[in-house]
């Protein structure tokens, strides 16, 4: 990904689902969250909490503490 700075370790979460390929759909099998919810959770409409972080690093195989996850708008 170009667009990362070489010494920059962390992802967003659309980052990780285009290295993935995945969309919404096919997270939801993977995080046992539908479609919509995730979009609320990715696009800052919800809160993400502990329980969401450590399922989601799970599934993209990385530490929470790499990604940068999206804030309350």
């Amino acid at each position: 990904m170009a667009h990362i700075k070489a010494t920059h370790n962390q992802w967003t979460i659309h980052q990780l689902m285009k290295k993935y390929q995945y969309s919404l759909r096919d997270l939801e099998p993977l995080t046992g969250y539908s479609a919509s919810m995730l979009c609320r959770l990715f696009k800052g409409e919800r809160k993400i909490k502990v329980k969401h972080k450590q399922i989601l690093s799970k599934v993209f195989q990385i530490a929470e503490k790499d990604i940068i996850w999206p804030t309350i708008k």
